[in-house]
């Protein structure tokens, strides 16, 4: 039997979450910026005591689903985190977080509306609200590097709606063809004599890809029906919905993957701490060992986020801290390999073969570190990220078993 048709075991003496559980976390996180002026040591204490309390939870309450579970931690631990940035770290910094609106932070530097500022009950609520429902930090002074520029900002709400309508069935279409690619591939990475004219490795790097574009569209999707939502009813404007990724003929780079095309959801989250560290450490900002420092740490807490997840979901790590270590790495080669063209050709004399052969490297980069990671993650039903897509995987799956089981 396959492992991805096999029921994960419930996580021995945890009990099933709550219903209040994921309301509350996020209650309790907002509530602490009804308090602007409290004491920074007494604010770090409440942070801290939260955090400690709510990711103990995590440890004691599993369900069936190990998916599901990981999905909830998620959104979960990211509140924390970011909780600890907002609430201690940036106003540590003397950067507390200010609403600027539509513009970027240069345009209106110094000006925005912070938690210190004088706000009515419903306006510190929609403010702290919006900070915690925003990762990307839109309309914030602090909104993070790489979100791709909006072509939809100014369109009438109408066709607004209608684009991003059309941009759900497409990516409910694409993420279909993935369910069924993923099950015919699954089976073929585990009977690779039912076609053995094609190696087995060809079969689990399909698998990876198909799991890549899984994630990628259902997340795309969610995006798109959260801005067609909100805009549709009035509740925020088009311009605070930039694309979620950047278009593929960017990915010329792994520092173009992680940096410009891939979402920005966790920038904040890792980076801002390690401008923290590098700056207590005396690192000059902009410097070259500042670059690279921040550049491991930040996918060393990518990593750790991910192990957490992983472990709290499974009880055991899954390869996160390998796949995530080793991008710095090879961003590291990479640069180096630029580097030495630079010297070579001169900057700013790439050419289309050089471009060419930059895809070709990230596809065969991820076509080998992602089957470091992936291939546990079906394992341990965290992929396919929903019921729905793990019964269509399955779907799929028997069906092929069918077929090549007729072909014997």
């Amino acid at each position: 039997m396959s492992l991805l048709t096999q029921r994960p075991r419930a996580l021995r003496r945890c009990s099933p979450y709550p219903v209040w559980y994921l309301p509350a976390a996020y209650a309790v996180m907002v509530a602490t910026h009804f308090h602007p002026s409290l004491n920074l040591h007494v604010r770090h204490a409440m942070s801290g005591g939260i955090m400690i309390a709510l990711l103990s939870f995590q440890l004691t309450h599993a369900s069936d689903d190990p998916a599901c579970d990981y999905a909830m931690n998620t959104v979960v631990l990211e509140w924390l985190l970011q909780h600890q940035d907002f609430s201690y770290l940036s106003r540590l910094n003397g950067t507390p977080p200010r609403w600027i609106g539509r513009g970027t932070s240069k345009d209106k530097e110094g000006r925005g509306l912070s938690e210190y500022d004088a706000m009515n009950l419903w306006q510190r609520l929609k403010w702290a609200t919006t900070l915690y429902l925003n990762p990307r930090g839109i309309g914030w002074d602090w909104q993070v590097k790489g979100v791709p520029s909006n072509p939809d900002a100014s369109l009438p709400r109408w066709k607004y709606v209608i684009k991003k309508l059309l941009q759900v069935v497409y990516h409910q279409l694409m993420n279909a063809a993935a369910e069924v690619a993923l099950g015919f591939s699954w089976y073929l990475t585990l009977n690779p004599s039912a076609v053995p004219s094609m190696p087995q490795q060809t079969w689990l790097v399909t698998t990876c890809w198909s799991v890549a574009i899984l994630y990628c569209q259902a997340f795309l999707s969610t995006h798109a029906i959260a801005a067609l939502i909100t805009v549709g009813t009035g509740l925020s404007s088009s311009w605070e919905w930039p694309p979620l990724m950047d278009s593929l003929s960017k990915a010329w780079s792994l520092r173009q993957v992680w940096g410009v095309v891939y979402h920005q959801c966790m920038r904040r989250i890792v980076q801002f701490p390690s401008q923290c560290i590098a700056k207590a450490l005396g690192l000059k900002k902009g410097s070259l060992a500042s670059k690279y420092f921040q550049l491991y740490t930040c996918f060393l807490f990518s990593g750790l986020v991910h192990l957490w997840l992983s472990y709290v979901a499974t009880r055991k790590s899954n390869g996160e801290m390998l796949f995530f270590m080793l991008q710095p790495m090879a961003i590291s080669v990479e640069d180096f390999v630029i580097w030495c063209y630079g010297v070579v050709v001169g900057t700013g004399k790439a050419n289309r073969s050089w471009r060419v052969l930059g895809y070709v490297w990230v596809l065969a980069w991820f076509s080998w570190s992602l089957t470091l990671w992936v291939p546990a993650l079906l394992e341990q039903r965290i992929q396919p990220g929903s019921p729905r897509d793990h019964i269509a995987v399955m779907r799929a799956y028997k069906r092929a078993e069918q077929f090549y089981s007729r072909q014997v």
